[in-house]
């Protein structure tokens, strides 16, 4: 119980060490207030969909068409609120991540297909649409909208998805499912829980956070290009793991995983640019984080992650 709470502390504590320590070697940069919400607003995306994606994690899976799919919601919500408005346009991207996630979760698991081979064919569904809906000009969005960049309407709707993704996934029967058929989906089936229901729903959470995350993430880029959403996949699972979240998925899934790794993967690239170093080092430094998180969370006697 004790190794749990400091296991559990570990992320937190890292977040807090690596913030003093760039603190110092940058003299006191980044405690600036134009640098603090840089690095929110920068971190607000993948801590969106990092809260989404627990229940995910939570069963073991994982969805890389994130990147692709913020890429079409991006675009869709560009062409709306050019042309509808910002209410159709939310109702739209939301609609996008719902489709999406039926389509993932259905496909791999109805279809008995790897979620990890579902989500590269979808990825490269969705970057195919997006160049080619983007290959003559950037679609940039209407000035009327710019509003909707404040870090206070961010902070509002963060707190507002944690809270609700909180409450599913602490207090109700999805996310004691959720982590069930992760710690083992065939004792959860034998219990009677209808473990592919419950599977297919953590991606349609997943999608709507990411629909909600490409609206905002169009808003702050002024507009959308092929490039949109580019990477963001692999951004979502390092903060996830760095934040503390088992690959395994089972008990030890947390909400906060998403928001702490989040914060703790931004504060680190932040960090290095205030340093003077090349952004291109930078992502290589995050590949190197991950590869270390997880293999210092590998239960050497079972060949495991551990939970």
């Amino acid at each position: 119980m004790k190794t749990e709470k400091i296991r559990n502390f570990l992320p937190l504590a890292g977040l807090l060490i690596v913030f003093i320590a760039f603190a110092v070697l940058s003299g006191g940069r980044n405690l600036t207030s134009s640098n603090l919400q840089s690095i929110f607003n920068q971190s607000f995306f993948i801590m969106l969909a990092g809260i989404c994606a627990t229940f995910v994690y939570a069963h073991g899976g994982i969805d890389l068409s994130i990147g692709g799919l913020e890429g079409i919601c991006m675009l869709i919500a560009v062409v709306s609120m050019r042309n509808i408005g910002f209410v159709p346009a939310l109702f739209l991207v939301v609609l996008t991540g719902i489709v999406s996630g039926i389509l993932i979760g259905g496909i791999s698991v109805y279809g008995n297909i790897p979620v990890f081979i579902t989500g590269l064919s979808l990825q490269y569904i969705y970057r195919g649409i997006l160049k080619v809906a983007t290959s003559k000009a950037l679609i940039t969005v209407p000035n009327q909208y710019t509003w909707l960049d404040s870090w206070g309407v961010k902070a509002v709707v963060l707190v507002a998805a944690a809270a609700v993704v909180g409450y599913l996934f602490n207090y109700t029967k999805i996310g004691r499912y959720e982590k069930a058929i992760g710690g083992n989906a065939t004792a959860t089936t034998l219990c009677g829980v209808n473990a592919k229901k419950y599977s297919v729903l953590a991606y349609v959470i997943l999608g709507i956070g990411v629909g909600i995350a490409g609206l905002f993430a169009m808003v702050r880029a002024g507009g959308v290009n092929p490039q949109a959403g580019a990477a963001y996949e692999m951004d979502v699972l390092i903060a996830v793991v760095l934040g503390g979240m088992p690959l395994t998925g089972g008990a030890a899934a947390r909400v906060r995983c998403g928001i702490i790794g989040a914060l703790l993967i931004v504060v680190i690239e932040n960090g290095f640019v205030l340093l003077g170093a090349d952004p291109n080092l930078v992502d290589g430094i995050k590949g190197i984080i991950f590869i270390a998180t997880v293999f210092v969370t590998i239960a050497r006697r079972k060949g495991q992650v551990v939970n």
